[in-house]
């Protein structure tokens, strides 16, 4: 899940330099990679963010919000809110190994054992 939660990342930190004005030159096909790839996990698609889904490219992203925010600062913060929900969810699934068999063992265990103990 680490994995996931790194190229969300990234696609976060590709879309404020696109909004902030400071991209780079290749950006625009980590972006349409990164949104493919993103985009086939159908059990998180309801946390990722409108414009994600909504634009194909970086030039459709860096039009749409410009248009609606007129500072960086903005752009930045929306960019930011947007994607909080996301990274929460894909955090709270990403347990260490072990803690899950810690967790998944204690789930098994009944007060009546408990008290057999």
């Amino acid at each position: 899940m680490s994995d996931l939660i790194e190229k969300v990342l990234l696609l976060q930190e590709l879309l404020i330099a696109r909004a902030t004005d400071t991209y780079e030159k290749g950006s625009s096909e980590a972006f349409m990679q990164l949104r493919q790839e993103l985009l086939t996990f159908k059990n998180f698609y309801e946390y990722i963010p409108f414009f994600i889904k909504d634009t194909r490219t970086l030039d459709e992203f860096e039009a749409r919000i410009k248009w609606d925010f007129e500072s960086y600062a903005e752009r930045e913060n929306y960019i930011y809110s947007e994607f909080k929900e996301f990274f929460n969810v894909l955090e709270s699934l990403d347990v260490p190994p072990l803690d899950q068999v810690v967790q998944l063992k204690i789930a098994e265990l009944s007060s009546d054992y408990i008290h057999q103990i």
